[in-house]
Formats: structure tokens, sequence, C-alpha cells
């Protein structure tokens, strides 16, 4: 479970489960859910999660059978501002090449895959706090499933 704010900062991550389980069992009993449901949150602060969450007074969730053309357009905003934690995701799998390849299963031990998957997110959130740029060659964020690693190694080489 990643939490990311409008700069793209990480600013929770769940790991310690494995990625066979579904996000809101993870959400449902982490100290994120707990904290919103305790916490004085600030004036419009919400939480966007996908329709596999339930809609919550701190949660937002799309419409699953949008009825009209205002509950259309609510969806279409909450996709694109959702987006952003897809981006993030890009982001994490290009820069540390580790988290590409690995269709969420890292050949090493669970401790140890929490251990890389928090370095990275501290290390990302370094990146983004000095404003670090995004070396993203001609790659695309939104196509990195689809970077062949080989053709980078070989282009990085030659220049």
């Amino acid at each position: 479970l990643f939490v990311c704010d409008s700069n793209r900062k990480i600013i929770d991550v769940v790991a310690q489960y494995p990625g066979s389980v579904h996000d809101f069992f993870i959400y449902n009993n982490c100290g994120l859910r707990r904290f919103l449901h305790s916490a004085e949150l600030p004036r419009n602060s919400w939480l966007l999660g996908d329709k596999g969450y339930p809609l919550e007074h701190c949660l937002l969730t799309p419409f699953r059978n949008p009825n009209n053309d205002m509950e259309e357009r609510y969806n279409i905003a909450h996709r694109h501002t959702r987006n952003l934690i897809e981006r993030v995701f890009g982001i994490l799998k290009l820069v540390w090449r580790i988290l590409h390849g690995s269709g969420g299963n890292l050949p090493y031990k669970h401790s140890k895959v929490i251990k890389i998957i928090i370095c990275c997110v501290m290390l990302h959130n370094i990146r983004i706090a000095h404003n670090f740029p995004e070396e993203h060659n001609e790659y695309d964020i939104q196509d990195v499933e689809n970077i062949n690693a080989e053709q980078i190694n070989d282009e990085m080489l030659t220049t």
C-alpha cells in the first residue's frame, strides 16, 4: 500500500504483506486508516482509492455505475488525480531497476524485500526533496513495463 501527496512524495507505505494480499485488507489493518479515523484532518484532505475500497468520510472512491454526467465527471477527475500514484510506481520502477522486472515478486526473503522497498521509497523521497531531475531519456514513464533493459544498457554504453 502506497500513499503519495500531490508532489509525488510517498507519505506512507505498508510493505509487510506479500503481493497477493488485497489492498483493502492492508488498508483496513494499517495505522493509516486508524489515523484517518481518529485524527482531525485538515479541511479538504482526502485519500483517493480505486474501486476495491469502500467509500468512507476520508476515502473517496469512484462511482461503480455512474448515473449521470456529474458522477461521470467525478470519475474522470478521480481517475486523473489518482493517476499520480501510478506515475510514482512507474518512476520507482524506472529509477530502481530491482523493482522493474519483478512482477511484484522479488527473489529474496520477505524481510529483505521489505527493506528493499523501504529503501527505494526513502531514496525516491530524497530525490523529490532535492529536486533531482527525472532522467527518463526518451522513455515515457507510462511505458516502463515495455522497456527492454538490454536496449537501455546498450544506449547507455554508446552515449
